[in-house]
């Protein structure tokens, strides 16, 4: 029940996209990507996935997809519907936090973090615009649709693992080709660096 969590919405944007070339934020010098924040929202219990936040978060993303689908891509306009609906959806202690560096964020006192990333190559909100990872023991990312059987067909492997941040690969090839493990892999890297 007391399972603090905290969720991030960010756009990724290749770096030879733009002219900046790194993250204001200080992500990982040695990712393909710049990611743009636009939110940090943390709630004090019920941050699990299975049964809370983690699923609910896969629901909304679903929906969203279902309701928004002809949509251009606009991850503030993700990021706005996502915080009405966290903030209106039960009585739990919940707030937005600042964004600050990700040093300081993944430093805010959770157990689980959950982050949305849209893809900014994408013209539309469609089923591979958006990517859902849960960061808790271990990190693993889906799509929306797929978090879920994803997340109990690796439950097991997931709660035995002895290494923490271990990024879960369950052999999606489209995963590994789109940058995604790669980018988990430097994430859990760079958060055992902060941590160690």
């Amino acid at each position: 029940m007391g399972t603090r969590c905290i969720i991030f919405i960010r756009k990724r944007i290749y770096k030879e996209a733009g002219s900046v070339k790194k993250s204001f934020l200080g992500d990982p010098d040695e990712s393909q990507y710049i990611y743009e924040y636009f939110v940090c929202m943390y709630q004090q219990c019920d941050g699990y996935v299975r049964g809370g936040v983690g699923e609910w978060l896969a629901k909304f993303l679903c929906d969203f997809l279902h309701d928004y689908s002809s949509r251009y891509m606009d991850t503030g306009f993700l990021a706005a519907k996502c915080v009405k609906e966290f903030m209106e959806k039960d009585a739990v202690f919940k707030r937005l936090l600042p964004l600050a560096s990700l040093k300081d964020m993944y430093r805010y006192d959770h157990q689980k973090a959950y982050i949305i990333t849209t893809d900014s190559t994408r013209k539309f909100f469609d089923n591979k615009s958006i990517m859902l990872t849960s960061r808790g023991s271990c990190i693993i990312t889906a799509r929306p649709e797929k978090f879920m059987t994803i997340y109990y067909q690796n439950a097991k492997r997931i709660e035995e693992s002895t290494t923490y941040d271990e990024v879960i690969d369950y052999g999606d090839e489209e995963l590994e080709k789109d940058g995604y493990l790669a980018e988990d892999r430097l994430l859990g890297k760079f958060l055992n660096e902060i941590f160690d």
